[in-house]
């Protein structure tokens, strides 16, 4: 029902099933995580690599031991319904300061999906590599 409200307005949108994951997210301003509890929420972090700002809902049922806070970034991190709504409210009326957090979001993002930190050791798992290889660059062929 509130949600309704916020569609007729013109502030929401609710597509319904999609083919094309990655273009909806990426038209969305918002990646919203409201859950109870999550484990790794691989969706609220494609949300954030496709350009959208993160706001996470401090789920209730992990909050005691940390929370989303043990692993996502803090400015990301909001205690109740009422912070979340204003860290969005705070950024959808100034368009430079949405694109500086949008970036953020995708920056760390990218950290958390191991697109850079990762890379490397990745590569080593699958492919030997001589010791002479730098560990950041990726052999096309095992030796």
């Amino acid at each position: 029902e509130r949600l309704c409200r916020y569609e007729s307005d013109g502030l929401v949108e609710v597509t319904g099933h999609t083919d094309d994951g990655p273009g909806e997210l990426q038209r969305a301003g918002f990646i919203l995580s409201t859950s109870r509890r999550e484990s790794f929420h691989q969706g609220l972090i494609e949300g954030a690599l496709s350009g959208s700002v993160a706001v996470v809902r401090n789920w209730p049922m992990l909050a005691r031991y940390g929370g989303p806070g043990t692993f996502l970034p803090k400015p990301w991190i909001c205690e109740d319904a009422m912070s979340m709504s204003e860290r969005i409210c705070a950024l959808i009326g100034d368009e430079r300061k949405w694109e500086v957090e949008r970036l953020a979001c995708r920056e760390a993002a990218a950290e958390l999906a191991g697109t850079r930190r990762h890379q490397g050791k990745l590569a080593s798992l699958l492919i030997p590599l001589p010791d002479s290889v730098p560990r950041s660059i990726v052999v096309g062929a095992p030796r």
